[in-house]
């Protein structure tokens, strides 16, 4: 399980935690969560914040990293390796950080790479 922050998305802008999200000791990861443009009700779009705006952006980069051979635990421990910690948070939280989905994803296959170098040279 990951609990997600959101955090402000503007690139002009320094990232900061988002003023409306909660977070926690165990909030380790932050994923943009405001003016994201996304479906509304009555077919069409519009702009959108909350971590219901962040929390699928991480669950895009969970199975993206489970179509590379992740699993459970592996992908929870690629996504919070993967983060840019440091995220400015008014809980004064050090550890939480910004998703990376590159880094994952390099991480992801460093891993699976690591794993089957193992598999090959067990005896």
């Amino acid at each position: 399980m990951i609990c997600v922050a959101a955090s402000t998305s503007n690139p002009s802008e320094s990232i900061t935690l988002a003023g409306f999200s909660n977070a926690g000791s165990v909030t380790k990861v932050a994923a943009p969560g405001v003016n994201i443009y996304s479906t509304i009700p009555v077919n069409t779009y519009g702009y959108k914040s909350g971590t219901s705006m962040s929390t699928p952006t991480v669950a895009g980069v969970a199975a993206l990293l489970a179509t590379l051979g992740l699993v459970g635990e592996d992908i929870t421990n690629a996504i919070v390796a993967s983060r840019k910690i440091g995220v400015p948070n008014q809980f004064n939280l050090p550890d939480i950080g910004e998703l990376d989905a590159l880094n994952a994803t390099h991480i992801a296959i460093d891993s699976i790479r690591r794993m089957a170098s193992e598999a090959t040279e067990a005896p």
